[in-house]
């Protein structure tokens, strides 16, 4: 027959090991910093992609002001939004060859050869810098990045140019598809931009989420990244949760948007 366990023994026991009660708060403090942590990491991470890709930009234009400078030619950037899409173009290269090529998102640029006659064909007014010049989202970007619908729903295309700089007739004969770009801007030989689309850049500073908005805006599904183009072609940032955004009835670019 067994001995009775001591209290002493009954002491030692308990010193070995967790209560059921002690297990239930330790499961609950876990619980509750999964709930916490998780969506900051998210967040950190996810905000961090989206800087980079601002970084990525911001350097990419400031390149080619320098080329427009440098070559004293204006150079129309067009940005395409769609990454299930892909983009076809037949033009001429520097060495006056025609070629035709196909890309998805990103920024593609062209030198306009201006001194020409009006009537010249787009593929003689129209000189694709090359693939080096270009900003694509593969592979330049996070492969969760993606153009904000909302933004993409305003746009209305290169028919916001000037006329007497470029005009979408033009433009529209270099596409081998039915392809349509979302959004374009110049730089010009003196280095400043035509930005005809043009958001205030007040508006990338506004505390209020109801009243952010951007001449770019990116998201991942966690965070949303507003950037603002500067007639130097400098870019300015504004990142929130989209958490924050989805809260928002007003916000343009909640989820319900």
């Amino acid at each position: 027959m067994p001995k009775p366990t001591t209290q002493r023994q009954r002491a030692s026991l308990r010193a070995k090991g967790f209560t059921l009660i002690e297990l239930i708060v330790v499961i609950a403090i876990i619980g509750l910093l999964v709930v916490v942590l998780v969506p900051a990491i998210n967040y950190l991470v996810g905000g961090k992609s989206l800087q980079m890709s601002r970084n990525a930009i911001d350097g990419y234009l400031g390149s080619l002001r320098m080329e427009a400078v440098n070559r004293n030619k204006p150079i129309l950037v067009l940005y395409f939004p769609d990454q299930e899409q892909k983009y076809d173009f037949s033009v001429k290269n520097a060495r006056g060859e025609s070629i035709t090529f196909s890309v998805g998102a990103g920024f593609v640029p062209f030198f306009l050869n201006n001194n020409l006659p009006k009537g010249s064909p787009a593929t003689d007014r129209m000189e694709w810098l090359g693939e080096t010049k270009m900003l694509l989202f593969d592979p330049a970007f996070d492969k969760d990045i993606m153009t904000h619908p909302a933004k993409v729903k305003k746009w209305k295309g290169v028919s916001d140019l000037p006329s007497g700089v470029v005009d979408a007739g033009l433009v529209q004969q270099i596409f081998s598809s039915k392809s349509q770009p979302y959004y374009a801007f110049i730089i010009q030989e003196d280095g400043r931009a035509i930005l005809p689309q043009d958001v205030p850049g007040y508006l990338v500073d506004a505390a209020d989420v109801n009243t952010l908005d951007g001449d770019l805006v990116l998201t991942d599904g966690v965070a949303t990244v507003f950037l603002d183009f500067s007639t130097q072609m400098r870019v300015r940032q504004a990142m929130v949760q989209n958490d924050a955004l989805n809260s928002s009835s007003n916000s343009t670019f909640g989820s319900d948007n």
